[in-house]
């Protein structure tokens, strides 16, 4: 799994989190425990959403078009 499959999840759990607090006063300590829970009684749901979202980052890098080898990385970047 490439870093940006990383970065997404927690850009999504960040979220749910600030959501939750915010349109339903739930506590942020709370939503851990709530979401493991979720996830021991939806394993087959959570497994395919995690693989979709796996499958999903790996297109969209072998989509990104390949670094100029006249272009630093940073360069490269700002362009894309």
């Amino acid at each position: 799994m490439g870093l940006g499959f990383f970065v997404f999840l927690s850009e999504i759990w960040r979220e749910v989190v600030q959501t939750l607090q915010s349109k339903a006063e739930v506590d942020p300590g709370f939503t851990p425990l709530v979401w493991q829970k979720l996830q021991e009684r939806n394993q087959d749901l959570f497994q395919a959403s995690a693989m979709r979202l796996q499958l999903t980052d790996q297109i969209n890098l072998s989509l990104k078009p390949p670094l100029s080898p006249s272009l630093s990385r940073t360069q490269h970047e700002t362009i894309t």
